[in-house]
């Protein structure tokens, strides 16, 4: 069975085309003994598994995840084996219901004419089950210690001052992070040391559309982020808005 791919398209066979329910994927593959020199966690990454995925890996379940359009992914550091093949289990259910999007529905009709266990399953839309691993599955190393994710917002709070609230979520012992704000000019308007705080902006240039006349049309700011106990930094372009509240996710892997 390919992947990425949806198993109902896969082949001629009805029965297969209209399977509802779990199906399962199963490979065996080598780790490299690199990451294990060179002390890495180990991450594996689903871009999508429709709908109710469940994984495990040489016999252990590393978890579960519900909703088949969105990426999700599991560390397996600790369950990595180096002298022999590790063997990667995957199940996915395509079943829907009430909570799922789209919403599906299964009726169990209580009736002697029915068989035991048999039911009755259809859809609130026009669907069709297509299921399976629908997306790249990716296997990454990171060093002990890393950045996770960066959360920010931009907002003016007065007619010349800006603001930025971030948040760097990190992995690891980190003791400080270095947070640096450059215009786009490259002159550093705002730096701190805190891994979580507020950088204030003065004289701030908000973004504004073209046709709007105004002077800072797509002006971006660069917000440069590193780890006194790494060597890596990230670098994010980020616009001030010309109006209150916009928030901006950003996320790292």
């Amino acid at each position: 069975m390919p992947v990425p791919a949806s198993f109902n398209d896969i082949g001629m066979n009805a029965t297969i085309r209209d399977h509802v329910g779990w199906v399962w994927y199963q490979r065996s593959w080598f780790a490299s003994r690199a990451w294990s020199r060179d002390h890495n966690r180990v991450f594996i990454r689903f871009g999508s598994v429709h709908y109710w995925a469940k994984v495990w890996l040489n016999g252990v379940l590393l978890g579960e995840h519900k909703g088949g359009h969105l990426p999700f992914e599991f560390e397996i550091t600790d369950h990595l084996v180096f002298n022999k093949p590790n063997l990667l289990t995957v199940s996915a259910n395509n079943r829907l219901n009430a909570t799922t999007l789209p919403q599906g529905k299964t009726i169990y009709p209580n009736s002697s004419l029915y068989p035991e266990g048999y039911s009755i399953y259809s859809h609130s839309c026009d669907y069709f089950d297509y299921s399976g691993i629908n997306r790249p599955v990716y296997l990454y190393t990171t060093p002990r210690t890393y950045i996770q994710d960066i959360y920010f917002s931009a907002d003016v709070i007065h007619v010349t001052q800006g603001r930025l609230v971030y948040d760097i979520i990190t992995k690891g012992d980190i003791g400080q992070c270095s947070v640096q704000l450059y215009d786009e000019q490259g002159n550093l308007v705002a730096e701190t040391s805190m891994c979580k705080g507020v950088l204030r902006v003065d004289n701030v240039h908000p973004w504004w559309p073209r046709g709007m006349s105004k002077p800072t049309v797509g002006y971006l700011y660069t917000l440069k982020v590193s780890s006194w106990d790494l060597k890596t930094s990230a670098l994010l372009p980020i616009h001030i808005p010309s109006r209150y509240q916009l928030t901006m996710d950003y996320f790292l892997t």
